[in-house]
């Protein structure tokens, strides 16, 4: 690591400022956004928007440091991941998180008068505390685990019905994220990844997911957040969307609380439950911020789960290895606590299969953003404070330099030995911390990361073991759009057959 420390860092000496970081050429009034479009490959599918080949691209032809001027909003994205580590160190007691630049949520937001909604997604002492009462419930690494009865069931009563969406397997991907979610957050078995659901719950999961495709789309079109745009389509289809999820969760909430009063004392109690219990926010304000929640909660893991499974269906050899491992570890049990505590050791090559997958296929280009709280000095620039700074977590851990055939998919890379074989050596960079999760870091990580990590992993613990899958397509041959969160496109179709 200490080569790579001597090479990123540069004498401030040099005077390097903000303005002088390389980047494609910015146009008066449009900025860089020419190049961008031809890069992504437009908005739009088929072709776009095509964002870890965009930003790859500008790593591989500006190096880890590079600016992109865009109408509106000038970012800067680092690559190494000592670099954005500066970021953390400097976000102080108040730190900024991600959902702040998604303006189609604040707008809606403001426009309904959701105050406690802004708190959460801003900074300052409101959303310190309002942090503090809804992580107490999950974001410990013990408590977490404590949801896995609610995961495993959700599994159990999915997994048997993987066949009839052979075709539209990332439709059942999509069912099962929010079956999983559902389950530990209200303590509702939703069942919509079963052949006939409840017509209202198939509503709510595609009025979620409606929601979260226009906002990955909203964030690119910031013009629309003008007043004058207050009627275009775009607007009236994301609250429509929205206010009809909204509805849908907290009547789910109201539910939860009505049947937690006639449980048992010692049962286990959902998410919700839990924090409606302790009575530190009133119930309003809770159903505010479950809002977004409820979006973050469930398409990252959705994302997650479509590319393990995408990659593993493609590579037979690698899945053939889980599965061995997965029977020999669990039998024809669940993923219980104990196993869960303790994944490094007595599932390695699962956890090698998530960690590789994540490293070609991470949700997003852009693993997290957020303003320069100070002014900070990265990689050699003065970046001053208020400025936006992106860490692409994709393309280091893809450069030759560093990954031996980093197009090949092995998941060998990440077992204990390979991991150590890789100390002391410049390769050395690819395991750290920062590119090893999709969750984020510091204090505004992704409040569900870790039961996130659960369910990904109860996941493909009950498919690999129950199925067999093979897709008809070669590795790579699809096209990686990414509106918000990356997705093959096409996604192929599944044979599946019992393991």
């Amino acid at each position: 690591m200490q080569v790579a420390q001597r090479q990123l860092r540069r004498p401030f000496s040099t005077g390097l400022r903000a303005k002088d970081i390389p980047g494609p050429k910015a146009w008066p009034l449009l900025g860089a956004l020419p190049d961008f479009l031809q890069r992504t490959g437009g908005m739009a599918p088929p072709k776009g928007p095509m964002m870890l080949k965009a930003h790859d691209g500008y790593y591989k032809e500006f190096g880890s440091i590079y600016k992109l001027s865009l109408p509106g909003d000038e970012q800067i994205a680092v690559c190494r991941p000592e670099t954005f580590m500066q970021m953390y160190r400097n976000e102080g007691m108040y730190p900024v998180g991600g959902f702040s630049l998604m303006w189609p949520m604040v707008k809606w937001a403001e426009e309904t008068k959701k105050q406690v909604y802004l708190d959460w997604i801003g900074a300052g002492e409101p959303w310190r505390k309002i942090r503090l009462t809804m992580q107490e419930d999950i974001i410990g690494p013990r408590t977490a685990r404590t949801y896995l009865p609610y995961i495993n069931e959700a599994m159990r009563m999915a997994s048997p019905h993987l066949p009839h969406f052979k075709d539209e397997p990332d439709v059942f991907v999509t069912r099962v994220a929010f079956d999983m979610f559902c389950s530990l957050f209200y303590g509702v078995q939703m069942k919509t990844a079963s052949p006939s659901p409840d017509p209202e719950h198939i509503g709510f999961v595609k009025d979620t997911s409606e929601a979260f495709r226009l906002l990955g789309q909203g964030i690119f079109q910031p013009h629309l957040k003008k007043s004058i745009f207050k009627y275009h389509p775009f607007n009236k289809k994301f609250t429509a969307a929205l206010e009809r999820s909204y509805a849908y969760s907290s009547k789910l909430m109201d539910q939860a609380l009505e049947m937690s009063k006639q449980a048992p004392t010692e049962a286990t109690k959902p998410y919700i439950v839990r924090v409606l219990e302790r009575e530190s926010m009133p119930v309003e304000s809770i159903k505010e911020v479950a809002a977004s929640v409820l979006q973050a909660g469930i398409d990252t893991t959705r994302s997650v789960i479509n590319w393990n499974l995408l990659y593993l269906a493609t590579h037979p050899e690698k899945q053939e290895l889980l599965r061995r491992e997965l029977r020999e570890t669990l039998g024809d049990g669940d993923l219980t606590e104990d196993v869960a505590a303790n994944m490094k050791i007595k599932l390695p090559y699962l956890r090698g299969v998530i960690r590789e997958t994540h490293r070609v296929a991470p949700p997003t280009s852009i693993m997290t953003a957020r303003p320069a709280l100070s002014d900070l000095v990265l990689d050699g620039y003065n970046v001053p404070a208020g400025a936006t700074v992106l860490f692409n977590a994709f393309s280091v851990q893809n450069d030759p330099k560093y990954v031996e055939e980093p197009e090949a998919f092995r998941p060998e890379r990440w077992l204990p030995h390979a991991v150590e074989s890789r100390k002391g050596t410049e390769a050395e960079v690819i395991d750290d911390k920062l590119l090893a999760t999709p969750f984020s870091f510091g204090a505004r990580m992704c409040l569900g990361g870790r039961v996130a990590d659960l369910e990904i992993s109860a996941a493909l613990a009950h498919l690999i073991r129950d199925w067999r899958i093979s897709a008809p397509v070669e590795p790579g041959s699809w096209r990686t759009l990414q509106p918000l969160l990356s997705k093959a496109h096409p996604f192929p179709s599944f044979k599946v057959e019992p393991a």
